[in-house]
């Protein structure tokens, strides 16, 4: 079994939990271990993640899952229910462009389900492509708009949702909230933590 944690997002100028993300830790190198050359053998574990999160998550704040683009479209077919969260796509290496029409599909499925969909690793290269995609917000590291200031304005013209990841200190606090961003992540508001409670909340049904 994956040991399950979860990290806090969080609006930073109340100081409110908005938000988890759920991480996997398989016991190895995270990227490693979801960035397999074996197709089926990254579907595989990435579903076992999803499913195991999905079973042991409880409380009352939603969370997000990390999905690869390779899994989107079978993670997309799954019967979430009451399932109070939504899903983060994760890029790695891979580029979008090669999966964007079934990507564009699989997002709207998912956002059928009543599932918020966030683009995860954002950089400013990408970001009209993610546009086209009709996710519904995006995540970003700190030092991506801190080095980009046409990234920042890019992101503030698309008035859609931003994380930013990887607020680290309260220096790294006080930039956000000058810049006026709502949404943060970071060891600067929670490590992640291994999931305790154990009270399901159900999502996922059996079957098809």
């Amino acid at each position: 079994m994956l040991e399950i944690h979860t990290q806090p997002i969080v609006n930073v100028f109340t100081g409110q939990k908005i938000l988890e993300e759920c991480l996997s830790r398989p016991g190895c190198s995270i990227k490693d271990y979801f960035t397999t050359k074996d197709r089926n053998t990254l579907i595989r574990r990435e579903l076992h993640a999803i499913l195991q999160a999905v079973e042991e998550i409880g409380g009352e704040t939603p969370c997000n899952i990390n999905v690869t683009l390779y899994t989107l479209p079978f993670v997309s077919r799954l019967p979430f229910i009451n399932w109070r969260g939504g899903i983060e796509i994760v890029e790695w290496e891979k580029s979008i462009a090669p999966y964007f029409k079934q990507a564009r599909i699989a997002i709207r499925d998912l956002q059928a389900k009543g599932l918020m969909v966030w683009a995860d690793d954002v950089s400013h290269e990408d970001i009209s492509m993610w546009l086209q995609t009709g996710v519904n917000g995006y995540k970003v590291e700190l030092l991506e708009i801190q080095s980009n200031p046409d990234f920042l304005k890019a992101l503030q013209e698309i008035k859609k949702p931003i994380v930013v990841e990887r607020v680290e200190t309260e220096e790294d606090h006080l930039w956000v909230l000058e810049h006026g961003i709502t949404l943060a992540q970071g060891y600067y508001y929670g490590r992640p933590e291994r999931l305790v409670d154990n009270t399901p909340r159900l999502s996922v049904a059996d079957g098809g």
